[in-house]
């Protein structure tokens, strides 16, 4: 196998795992040429490994280079921060489909099992002095129905570890997924009767023209009134004011978020529009579910995996709809 692929970062503790996978293929490291030569050097390849793509991940003269460079794979799972009208029209944009599904599928778990067992609200209670025995009405997953909206590689680890849990998951896409893990598929048509019969809802969906403020007052209303929703996909799917308004006004409907509308990356204070943390049948975490002490390496070997069956033709997934996305 031959090929070119020009790699963003590294090779700093990432070198060995890239030359066992990559064996072959010409790999050139762009931060190791002079800012200068990148452009020239990205034009030559045939494919470029980056983590994110975001319009600071490359410089003006790199951005011109790669459209010029038939195919890019990203190591992130998600593409919305991706400035798409800077990738040639002929430019194949690949995103890292289950890359990181192992570590987010336990996260939802983990976040589904915090809302039934009530475990915020328990917290709370005994740190006020509160030893509430009896007192939080704790629901089982077992035997639930779980549904799960957007069934890429993510849904589907989901799923695979919700019905070991003993929970009936069904799955929900533009196209009705068929799948021996699923009781029964769905199309975007069918949302809401889809979430009319759920118990857990779990979003994990892109962010795309057709998606954002997808979840507003009448979806949501759809749902049952004790049902748990768990966003591990993007904030923006979700209206955050209508997302306040179902839980202030069912008590009995929880909300577990790894994504927000503001996301201080900076190292600046989070905050949000609404009083969503005053609430106690919201969960939260800091956008971190793809994170463990392994996570990133796996991550990388399943896209540097991808990035040979681009190079070599071989059934690639991944293929992003470029003009889906919101910008």
């Amino acid at each position: 196998m031959s090929g070119r692929i020009g790699i963003t970062f590294g090779p700093d503790g990432v070198s060995e795992n890239v030359e066992r996978i990559l064996k072959g293929i010409e790999v050139v490291w762009l931060k190791d040429l002079a800012e200068e030569d990148r452009p020239g050097e990205l034009e030559k390849c045939d494919l470029l490994l980056c983590q994110f793509l975001t319009s600071k991940e490359l410089t003006d003269g790199e951005w011109a280079a790669l459209r010029n460079v038939p195919a890019v794979q990203t190591v992130s799972a998600g593409v919305d921060q991706v400035p798409m009208d800077r990738l040639g029209d002929d430019t194949d944009l690949y995103a890292n489909v289950g890359g990181w599904a192992p570590p987010i599928a336990e996260h939802v778990l983990a976040m589904a099992l915090c809302c039934s067992r009530r475990l915020v609200q328990q917290t709370r209670d005994l740190s006020d002095g509160i030893f509430g025995f009896m007192g939080y009405g704790l629901k089982t997953l077992k035997e639930k129905v779980a549904l799960i909206v957007g069934y890429g590689g993510i849904g589907r680890e989901t799923a695979s570890v919700l019905s070991r849990f003993g929970m009936e998951v069904q799955g929900l896409g533009r196209r009705r997924p068929e799948d021996s893990l699923l009781s029964r598929g769905w199309t975007m048509s069918e949302l809401k009767e889809a979430l009319g019969q759920a118990d857990l809802v779990v979003l994990a969906l892109p962010l795309t023209k057709e998606t954002e403020g997808l979840f507003d007052d009448d979806i949501l209303t759809s749902m049952k009134d004790d049902a748990i929703l768990v966003n591990i996909a993007r904030a923006a799917i979700v209206d955050e004011g209508a997302l306040y308004r179902r839980l202030k006004s069912s008590p009995d409907f929880f909300a577990a978020l790894d994504v927000w509308w503001n996301e201080p990356r900076d190292g600046g204070a989070f905050s949000t529009d609404e009083p969503l943390m005053e609430l106690p049948n919201l969960v939260g975490s800091s956008h971190n579910s793809n994170q463990t002490e392994t996570a990133p390496r796996e991550a990388l070997e399943i896209a540097l995996e991808n990035c040979l069956r681009i190079v070599d033709g071989n059934g690639p997934s991944g293929l992003v709809r470029k003009d889906e996305y919101l910008r």
